[in-house]
């Protein structure tokens, strides 16, 4: 499978850390523990955070590796994106 992925940009970042808010300890994100700058935490995750507090640029390392991880993910599960 040849893709090309796409990568969220310094500007899409700036307007989800805009919309989300920092919260430096897990918080409940409408029955979802998140941490940061509204990352949702994978059940291994919040055991990770279940007592620490987090920096800004530590959130924003976990907030780009996420949309990431979630954007190859909705790519290679999408027919039009594969190689034909």
């Amino acid at each position: 499978m040849n893709l090309k992925i796409m990568k969220i940009s310094t500007n899409g970042i700036s307007l989800i850390k805009s919309f989300e808010g920092f919260a430096s300890k897990i918080y409940d994100d409408v029955g979802h523990p998140a941490i940061g700058y509204g990352t949702d935490l994978l059940p291994e995750e919040e055991q990770k955070y279940k007592d620490k507090t987090i920096t800004e640029e530590e959130a924003t390392q976990l907030l780009v590796s996420r949309l990431n991880t979630e954007i190859l993910s909705f790519y290679t599960k999408q027919k039009y994106f594969t190689e034909r």
